[in-house]
């Protein structure tokens, strides 16, 4: 029981810090990673902070890229080499299980300040700044946010089927890159991509034939789920509106995070509109094939004629 103060006491100490957004040396590191983003090797400086040309070696092997996490820090100094722990959304400091699974310590290789498209090496910074760390790429499950649902879904594969496993890798490494993009695998084996609208599919299948996968993709037309039903067997159509205002048969569905909850009830149309729609067939086969400026000019001359008709029988 006599270590709960202590414990107290120094989470009030880094509720303080963070909310001063203390900068001394001497205050609690808090950083949060918002993100992991992926850049090539190329683009990182090829000397160190002493001018000794760095070794950079690449996190994903022959892929030539490199996992960098996107960081603000809240409160004390972010130094390079430093051992820290990298703490998941999960992890509870009130649970003791959860210290072992969602608690990892890795060491920050190095630091860098992102200055327009490049980035410079820097030995530490203090807090209130953003920073690109390295040294978190194995840790890239833990890091990040969970964003809104994507909106576009397509199904991929490679163009030659001994590259599967090349574009199953690539696919999870631009999960990792861009959290917005989802990867599911379905019953039947189709990889399936999951955007955030069509420019977006655009990049993310750009990245994997030239950075990621790096083979050539066969990408199918968006996939649209359709479902539909019809329930009840009413006549009237007075009876159809009680029903509707009655009945409590219908579906719900709710959007991402709960944000809006819809509500439908498919009923059967009155049988006289059946029964007009049904002798219309070829009049609305018309109209959906994209003839009806020719309808409108045969229903124009139709209704002339029954003009001169009319005005002939009057003398």
């Amino acid at each position: 029981m006599g270590l709960i103060p202590m414990h107290f006491a120094e989470a009030e100490l880094v509720r303080k810090s963070v909310e001063a957004c203390n900068s001394c040396p001497q205050a609690p590191c808090v950083a949060f990673v918002s993100k992991m983003f992926a850049v090539p090797m190329k683009v990182l400086p090829q000397r160190g902070l002493d001018g000794e040309i760095e070794n950079n070696i690449s996190d994903e092997g022959e892929l030539n890229e490199c996992f960098l996490a996107f960081a603000r820090i809240f409160s004390g100094v972010l130094y390079s080499g430093q051992k820290i722990y990298v703490l998941s959304a999960l992890y509870d400091p009130l649970k003791g299980e959860s210290v072992k699974k969602h608690m990892q310590v890795a060491e920050l290789k190095s630091l860098y300040l992102m200055m327009g498209q490049g980035l410079t090496h820097v030995a530490s910074v203090h807090a209130g700044n953003l920073v690109a760390i390295r040294g978190l790429g194995q840790h890239r499950k833990t890091v990040g946010l969970s964003p809104i649902a994507p909106t576009l879904r397509v199904a991929i594969e490679p163009t030659h089927p001994a590259d599967m496993g090349a574009l199953t890798k690539g696919l999870w490494l631009l999960n990792w890159a861009d959290p917005f993009v989802g990867v599911t695998v379905f019953d039947r084996g189709e990889n399936v991509l999951s955007a955030a609208g069509e420019v977006h599919l655009e990049r993310c299948v750009k990245d994997l034939k030239e950075r990621f996968a790096r083979v050539s993709l066969e990408v199918s037309p968006p996939l649209v789920s359709y479902k539909e039903t019809i329930e009840g067997n009413v006549g009237d159509k007075l009876e159809n509106l009680k029903f509707f205002r009655s009945s409590s048969d219908y579906v719900e569905k709710k959007t991402a995070y709960s944000r809006c909850t819809i509500k439908v009830q498919v009923i059967k149309h009155p049988p006289s509109l059946t029964k007009v729609l049904e002798d219309s067939s070829d009049l609305l086969g018309d109209i959906l094939g994209g003839r009806a400026s020719q309808i409108n000019k045969s229903l124009t001359q139709r209704f002339q004629g029954l003009q001169k008709m009319r005005t002939r029988l009057k003398h």
